[in-house]
């Protein structure tokens, strides 16, 4: 999905005049002006989490201590993207905010590649779930071995929670 400055200053707006809601008021305002947080499964708006993390990652949003990910946002991601968050973070634009910065602009005209990614910091967003079900397609026994051993550790599973024994299944041959 392409990053689309307009809508990345559409989730900026509710910050302006150095407001700093909560996250829950901050989700409020935004779904008033129109943006599309969650869908009609209570799951993350694809085009909401992609700009939201663009502004995390290029620092334009931040908690009050100036922490920006989405974890210090208040909100984090369920099993299956189901969108959990902690209405009483504070929300606010970051000191460090530089419109300049939505405007940097790459033209490439073409790769060659899969599994390619060009841009700041290279975050890959895959879900858990979305990991076990592509390496348990896969032929390779030893990426089904690794993943299950790394599920069947208990800090993982206490991590992960009760999903953790149906994403085992995953990768056990039938």
């Amino acid at each position: 999905m392409k990053i689309e400055k307009e809508f990345l200053l559409k989730l900026l707006q509710p910050l302006e005049n150095q407001s700093v809601p909560t996250l829950k008021e901050y989700l409020e305002e935004l779904v008033q002006n129109g943006v599309s947080v969650r869908d009609e499964s209570d799951k993350i708006d694809t085009k909401f989490e992609i700009h939201l993390n663009e502004l995390i990652n290029q620092g334009l949003i931040s908690n009050q201590k100036g922490e920006s990910t989405l974890t210090a946002l208040g909100i984090r991601l369920g099993l299956n993207k189901h969108f959990i968050f902690n209405g009483e973070v504070r929300v606010k634009k970051s000191e460090a905010n530089n419109q300049s910065t939505l405007t940097n602009n790459f033209n490439i005209s073409a790769i060659n590649a899969d599994n390619v990614q060009v841009g700041n910091e290279n975050t890959q967003n895959i879900t858990i779930t979305e990991l076990v079900e592509k390496v348990a397609k896969s032929n390779d026994s030893d990426a089904k071995s690794t993943l299950k051993k790394l599920l069947e550790n208990s800090t993982v599973g206490s991590v992960v929670g009760a999903a953790v024994s149906g994403l085992i299944s995953l990768l056990v041959p039938t």
